[in-house]
């Protein structure tokens, strides 16, 4: 499964009232619109390549470096709320 058909029960839950809000949601949540938003910023930065449009100096490439320093600042707090976020997904799961 991907990242969204495995966090979309969860967030759910939690919109809903289900599941209480904590550090472990907010950080999935943060994750996966970084994430998303990553993926669009890759998409476009393909988009121009192929229509042959330079790309050395264009925004989406300060986009893509800036989006790729938070993720990899995530890291360490990802490591260290995996837990955390496993019960949650589990609980969710569960429903």
């Amino acid at each position: 499964p991907d990242v969204r058909e495995r966090l979309e029960p969860l967030l759910l839950a939690v919109r809903q009232r289900q599941l209480p809000a904590s550090p472990g949601v907010a950080l999935l949540q943060l994750k996966l619109q970084l994430l998303l938003s990553y993926c669009t910023n890759i998409a476009f930065y393909l988009l121009l390549k192929a229509s042959g449009r330079p790309v050395r100096d264009h925004p989406v490439v300060a986009s893509l470096l800036r989006h790729r320093v938070l993720i990899d600042r995530l890291a360490p707090l990802d490591k260290a709320m995996r837990y955390r976020v496993q019960k949650l997904l589990q609980t969710a799961a569960d429903g």
